[in-house]
């Protein structure tokens, strides 16, 4: 009976030992969001500006395309003019990003050319820069891909 008793605390010890250590571990290996920026992008509203360059010229009518970084679960959202977009995006230290697991709705619409524009944008973006509200989207060293503005939240 002791020996049956003595096995069950032990048991019981290791089990509880293990779930603590396992939540310590589990924290180790997350993946970690690092910002060489004292700034946040994420859950902010980006309004785009800029394309490759060019300013946006949309009429008042239009709604603007915008992307949004939910910090929660790393998720982008977004409206590309036409068509909402969504998919996955990490930061990494050194001011870089990546966005992964691109999608969007499928609406035909009669213009698409600035869309499809800001799709592939965020397909080769590798890294951005922020500076007073405004976000900036670049590949290696080359000119920003496009150019974002803050906004207060539709």
């Amino acid at each position: 009976m002791y020996i049956k008793h003595t096995f069950y605390t032990i048991v019981c010890i290791l089990f509880i030992g293990g779930c603590t250590a396992s939540s310590s571990l589990t924290s180790v290996f997350e993946p970690q969001k690092e910002s060489a920026s004292s700034e946040k992008i994420e859950d902010i509203h980006w309004k785009l500006t800029s394309l490759f360059g060019k300013k946006l010229v949309l009429n008042e009518a239009q709604r603007k395309p915008y992307i949004l970084l939910r910090s929660e679960n790393n998720r982008v959202q977004g409206f590309g003019g036409c068509n909402q977009l969504m998919g996955s995006y990490m930061l990494k230290e050194g001011m870089r990003i990546r966005f992964s697991q691109m999608a969007s709705t499928m609406m035909a619409c009669p213009s698409l050319e600035d869309e499809q524009a800001l799709f592939r944008i965020l397909e080769e973006a590798d890294n951005y820069s922020l500076k007073e509200g405004i976000l900036t989207l670049n590949k290696a060293r080359m000119a920003p891909l496009a150019i974002f503005e803050a906004v207060p939240s539709p």
